[in-house]
C-alpha cells in the first residue's frame, strides 16, 4: 500500500525446476529425484527454467498486478486438497 501506485511488488514462487543448482549431484540420483518429485505432482513432472522465466515476464509486463505471490510449482500447493 505504501509503494503504490509507482512501485508494484509481486513474488514468483517456483517449485522444483531442472537447473544447475542440482549439478553437484550424481546424474542418476538427480534424475531419480526429478522423477520422484514429478510423479508426486499433478502435472507429473518438474519445471523447466523457461516456464519460470515466462511467469516473470508476465509479472513484469502486467502493469495492473501487484501484491501477488504466484506459485509456479506443478500443482504442489494443491496436493493438500487431493481426495484420493
Amino acid at each position: 500500500m505504501e509503494l503504490g501506485p509507482d512501485i508494484r511488488v509481486n513474488c514468483i514462487s517456483p517449485g522444483m525446476v531442472r537447473t544447475e543448482v542440482y549439478s553437484h549431484m550424481e546424474d542418476s540420483l538427480r534424475e531419480k529425484m526429478y522423477k520422484a518429485t514429478g510423479e508426486s505432482l499433478p502435472i507429473k513432472r518438474v519445471g523447466l527454467p523457461k516456464e519460470i522465466a515466462e511467469s516473470i515476464i508476465f509479472t513484469i509486463t502486467n502493469g495492473y498486478m501487484t501484491g501477488k505471490v504466484i506459485d509456479i510449482d506443478g500443482g504442489h500447493m494443491i496436493r493438500q486438497y487431493a481426495t484420493h
